[in-house]
Parts: structure tokens; sequence; C-alpha cells
């Protein structure tokens, strides 16, 4: 936020923010989008969150949020860097984030990057700074092939099949068996996610058949 002291005039702030709100891009599914507006005391960066979104308890600042959703994917991914690491092959890791009200929004961001807008220009555009982008080493592959993200899993299996998020690094194949799911993928020509829905509804009863068999 800017620096703007108690005294000091608030009227270009609440001005800036009501521009903001009034010219916001139609959002992305129930994405959030970054907005980056400057003024003459500073910088005003928001989270805007889709009203789709039932989170009306994040309001307040960014640093002031309780959500850590994001930070929890993060850890899960590099606390199991190191061990994967030593297989000598592509690993694909399955995080389950029940109980943790992560949504496929938080594993694109985390793992492919994040939609900014710059309201002074007002234009709008794909940051691909996630996980899954950058790599220090492009000659080896990557340790982790794709994330299998879970959600709600409880005793009996989970309401919803996982997503498959696939490395664009990653230049193996992939078990028909995995593909079968919905994936979320990176389109480094387009700059965009792009989504592949399943093609089987009842691939969650197979799928918990196959476990309980």
């Amino acid at each position: 936020m800017p620096q703007i002291g108690q005294s000091d005039s608030k009227k270009e702030f609440k001005k800036a923010v009501a521009d903001i709100v009034t010219v916001l891009p139609s959002p992305e599914g129930n994405a959030s989008l970054y907005v980056t507006k400057v003024i003459s005391s500073g910088i005003i960066f928001l989270e805007m969150i889709s009203k789709g979104i039932d989170e009306s308890w994040l309001a307040g600042s960014i640093n002031g949020s309780v959500d850590d959703t994001k930070e929890n994917i993060e850890k899960a991914i590099r606390r199991k860097r190191k061990q994967a690491r030593q297989s000598g092959i592509p690993v694909i890791l399955a995080i389950n984030m029940d109980g943790m009200g992560a949504s496929y929004e938080n594993f694109d961001q985390v793992l492919f990057g994040y939609t900014w807008y710059h309201a002074n220009y007002g234009i709008s555009a794909f940051k691909a700074n996630g996980l899954f982008i950058g790599r220090a080493n492009k000659e080896k592959p990557p340790t982790f092939a794709a994330i299998l993200a879970f959600f709600n899993v409880g005793l009996w299996g989970w309401e919803a099949d996982p997503i498959l998020y696939i490395n664009p690094h990653f230049t193996g194949e992939l078990p028909n068996g995995l593909l079968r799911l919905e994936q979320r993928l990176y389109d480094s020509e387009k700059n965009t996610i792009i989504g592949v829905k399943t093609q089987y509804p009842d691939l969650r009863k197979e799928m918990l058949f196959a476990i309980d068999g």
C-alpha cells in the first residue's frame, strides 16, 4: 500500500481504488486477479478475488491475511523435492489439500503463475513465474513430471476427481490412466493456462473400484 499518514489526504487513494474496481477485466473462472496502480504516494497492489468465491474473511491487507494455502502447496512440493531427486526419474507427486480450502486456482498460481492487471495503462497479462516454469538446469529432466492435486479426500474416497498438473518441461509419456483425468497445462506460445476436461464422467467410481479391489 502507498505510504499515507493519518493526516495526509486520502482523496487520491480513494479515487484510484474506485477507478480500479470500475474497469476491472472479467476474471477467468474464479481465479484471483492481481492489480497494480501507481499514484503519487506509492504503488497500490491488490489481490482481487472473484465474488463467486465465499472468502469475505480475506478482506484486508495481503500481509495481514491468514490464507496460507499457496504457501502450504509450495512447502509440500519443496519438502518432497530432495526425496524425489534421488529416484533418478521424473516423479508424479500427489498432494492432498483436504481441509485447507484449496482450489485449482491455488495450484495454477503456484505451479504456473498468475494474471495481473496494470490499472495505469489498462493492460493485463499472464505472469508465468510458477514453480513449473523456471528451471536452473534445463539439460536434466524435471524432478516432477506432474502434480496430482486431490481435494476433499475422506474415508470413503473423494468428492471430485483429482486434477493432473503437467510440467511443461517434461517430455516423456505419462500413463494412459492418468491422462484420463482433467489436466491443467501451460501453453508457452499463448502464455496462458489450458484446461483439458476429462472425457470419462464416471472416472472417480472406476478409480475407487480399482483401489478397493
